[in-house]
């Protein structure tokens, strides 16, 4: 209850996520791009994956990595990163150029939305106009959001492709 987590992943390319985190494919999945430091209190780290034996041995030695940086290995395609800090105050994000005087925001862009494989057709046009917002709210020289979406392919019916979506055509 002392921390605050935001869960991200390095691996964009999961079926088993989009099945386990993104209501079976019927999600999004929000790409994000992080500049320079993070303001005092808040920090970064990759998830740690290790066999039960040895992080059960390891329980009361790390206790912090142990309950928010360690996970079994049966978690490792997820690629977790995650920030975190004890600090009660939200913690918000936009893009701003250095020098930075303003410590209590990170310095992190939305860079695309993916749409899933079975995302709700009648909802595609609500993320285009999330997504032109944010567009509209950006200077000219600063990349867009880009707008995908999810498909099975059709060499393999196991795994997922990706392609761009003209958010004008929504």
């Amino acid at each position: 209850t002392n921390y605050r987590i935001c869960s991200l992943s390095n691996n964009n390319n999961s079926m088993l996520m989009w099945s386990h985190y993104a209501q079976e494919h019927q999600g999004i999945m929000v790409e994000y791009w992080f500049g320079g430091e993070f303001p005092c209190g808040v920090g970064i780290e990759k998830v740690s994956y290790i066999d039960e034996f040895k992080r059960n041995i390891e329980k009361d030695s790390y206790v912090f990595n142990q309950y928010l940086l360690t996970k079994n290995k049966d978690w490792s395609y997820e690629d977790e990163v995650r920030i975190f800090t004890n600090v009660k105050e939200k913690i918000n994000f936009e893009t701003f150029n250095y020098p930075n005087v303003d410590r209590t925001k990170i310095n992190a862009r939305v860079c695309s939305i993916t749409l899933g494989c079975d995302f709700p057709r009648d909802k595609r046009k609500l993320i285009a106009n999330i997504a032109n917002t944010i567009n509209s709210n950006r200077e000219n020289h600063e990349p867009k959001v880009t707008l995908r979406e999810a498909f099975i392919s059709q060499h393999n019916c196991f795994a997922l492709e990706y392609r761009d979506i003209d958010i004008s055509k929504i």
